[in-house]
């Protein structure tokens, strides 16, 4: 579990100014320093700071104020922007939870036997596969590139066969909308997942190797399944 208050070093973090004031009666200090994060998809929230370094328009001197975030808060990359006055500063990368591990997975289509083939390394392996419109496309996620090109454009999507071999790792797979005569999955050795949803396999084979493996089919219709160490 991930600490949940941190401290924020930087100049003017107080703003340049209180804000309005009128005599004792209103305080609209507008220099309280208000802390936001954006994941990397796109979602925004925002957190109060406290214990802020005395004074206002500290110049050039560095501050600190400190800030809480709830223990549910998603492992992510974020982008971190502090704001007084309603001035924001620069972005600032802000991680929670252990550093992504790159990964890298060759994906190859034969577009004759209509095929698509991916093989995975050693690392922790994410990415889709959807298929569209009549376009296949693969993308990496959580530090995995997919190494050649994304999209590759099928002729009779029913005939698609998929062939995925993600190696060692704690790896995740989902397929999204396919419609395939044969879909083999190879987990391999590690804590892993696969996901199936909207598509339609009338063979599939699933490996999940050594570790704690899962399957979830959603709104799919699978004609023949074949599990290996998996529920």
């Amino acid at each position: 579990m991930h600490r949940t208050t941190y401290t924020v070093t930087g100049t003017q973090l107080n703003g340049i100014s209180e804000g309005a004031t009128y005599g004792d009666d209103l305080e609209m200090s507008t220099n309280y320093p208000i802390v936001k994060l954006t994941s990397s998809k796109g979602l925004v929230t925002y957190y109060k700071t406290t214990n802020w370094t005395p004074g206002i328009a500290t110049g050039a001197a560095r501050v600190t104020c400190q800030f809480t975030l709830p223990k549910n808060l998603p492992n992510d990359l974020y982008q971190l922007t502090v704001s007084a006055n309603g001035i924001s500063s620069a972005n600032f990368p802000f991680r929670i939870g252990p550093a992504l591990v790159p990964s890298n997975v060759t994906a190859v289509y034969n577009s004759t036997t209509k095929t698509l083939t991916l093989t995975g390394d050693a690392n922790a392996n994410s990415l889709t596969v959807t298929l569209q419109a009549g376009t296949l496309t693969v993308l990496g996620a959580n530090g995995t590139t997919i190494n050649h090109t994304t999209q590759f454009k099928t002729v009779h999507s029913g005939n698609l066969i998929l062939n995925a071999t993600m190696n060692d790792g704690n790896d995740a797979v989902s397929i999204i909308g396919i419609s395939s005569t044969t879909t083999n999955i190879d987990l391999g050795a590690g804590n892993d997942k696969a996901a199936i949803t909207l598509s339609h396999i009338q063979n599939l084979t699933v490996n999940g190797g050594v570790g704690i493996d899962s399957v979830l089919t959603t709104s799919s219709t699978i004609t023949k399944y074949t599990p290996t160490a998996v529920p």
